[in-house]
């Protein structure tokens, strides 16, 4: 498994375990807007996603990106750090 694919499984992991999305909506081209986060989610993902990877996103970031450019940004990010 390569570091992306790696990445977008434990994106996905987030989103459908402590998010509770469920898992057919998390798709690489949806919108995290189409998901169904409210704010508070957000920045629950932001903490998720800092705890999983040591990485620092703002919840601001999250707020129009599709799962595959998080996962994108998350390795981005992981890459700087």
């Amino acid at each position: 498994m390569t570091g992306k694919q790696e990445v977008a499984q434990a994106v996905h992991e987030i989103l459908t375990g402590p998010l509770e999305i469920a898992p057919e909506s998390v798709r690489p081209g949806t919108r995290l807007p189409d998901l169904g986060l409210d704010s508070l989610a957000y920045v629950e993902l932001a903490v998720l996603l800092s705890s999983a990877f040591g990485v620092e996103i703002a919840d601001e970031e999250l707020r129009d990106v599709t799962v595959e450019e998080l996962t994108d940004l998350v390795e981005q990010r992981r890459a700087t750090a």
